[in-house]
């Protein structure tokens, strides 16, 4: 009554298992199964209690028997195994051996890899997609960084143009260093050119053409009467003039540091104030969202 018991347990935690079990004797021969084991298959499952492992395989059914490998070389395996109907399964075996040492049963699961498998494969051919969209767009930024008046063949310059290409969708100030030759005026025009005001004004001034006494006249403007000599009407400066454009003040250095504390003062207020005004105007699109090259 207690064996009875025993095996109507057995059969019904195997039956009602969520992994795919395989059980036989000594000799190979099926002694317990899962009904799910045999769908992945494509066989019936009450066909084969009895059945020997061997004659399964030599069909071409169980190729190969991950059982009859444990039986062979009395030692836990793992194995995958493609099926009839197109599924991959990686099925492992353990043996049981008897307190005298015999092996006595092998008891093997099976697990479904075909989703797993067919996902992972989904997966590559998305990263290969990804990686083919990052190349375009490799290519895209390549062509965007074609100014026409601009060649680069060297690493350096290449690298150069990039920061342009980036820096030139911001509101930043940019600093342009350089001997001169060098094309600051150049890379100005193309930062100008890659921006969002590049159909507004680009307006260049070189410092060190523009005599001192008349300088901050022609960079600030002034109001009318401020000075003998000055336009009845007033004059915008280059800094208004430029607004909502570009503003490149090349040769900076050339000029008196009392000029130059000027020009950062406005640089870090934001303001400026015509010759001869009371009041500072705040440049909003002339300084934030239009940037002053050095």
């Amino acid at each position: 009554m207690y064996d009875e018991m025993m095996e109507e347990e057995l059969n019904k935690i195997i039956e009602t298992s969520n992994n795919n079990i395989l059980i036989t004797d000594q000799d190979g021969i099926i002694l317990y199964s899962n009904p799910k084991l045999w769908e992945i298959y494509g066989m019936k499952s009450d066909s084969y209690i009895g059945t020997s492992v061997y004659q399964l395989e030599s069909e071409g059914l169980l190729a190969p028997s991950i059982n009859a490998i444990v039986l062979k070389e009395k030692k836990a395996k793992r194995i995958m195994q493609e099926t009839k109907t197109g599924h991959v399964v990686m099925s492992t075996g353990y043996p049981i051996f008897n307190k005298e040492g015999h092996l006595v049963r092998v008891i093997s699961y099976g697990q479904d890899q075909t989703e797993i498998l067919q996902l992972q494969d989904q997966f590559e051919q998305l990263q290969r997609k990804v990686k083919g969209y990052q190349t375009e767009v490799e290519d895209l930024r390549e062509k965007e960084l074609d100014y026409h008046y601009l060649i680069a063949r060297s690493n350096e310059t290449k690298h150069i143009l990039k920061t342009i290409h980036n820096v030139s969708k911001t509101d930043a100030t940019i600093l342009l260093l350089g001997p001169s030759g060098v094309g600051k005026s150049t890379f100005a025009r193309a930062v100008h050119d890659q921006s969002n005001r590049k159909k507004e004004p680009f307006i260049e001034v070189n410092c060190s053409t523009i005599p001192e006494s008349l300088f901050e006249s022609e960079i600030f403007g002034y109001e009318p009467g401020s000075f003998t000599g000055a336009n009845k009407q007033g004059r915008q400066g280059l800094i208004e003039q430029a607004d909502s454009g570009t503003l490149f003040l090349d040769e900076i250095g050339e000029l008196p540091l009392a000029m130059q504390a000027k020009l950062l003062k406005v640089l870090q207020e934001k303001k400026i104030k015509r010759i001869g005004g009371k009041k500072k105007t705040i440049l909003i699109s002339a300084l934030l969202q239009q940037r002053i090259k050095i």
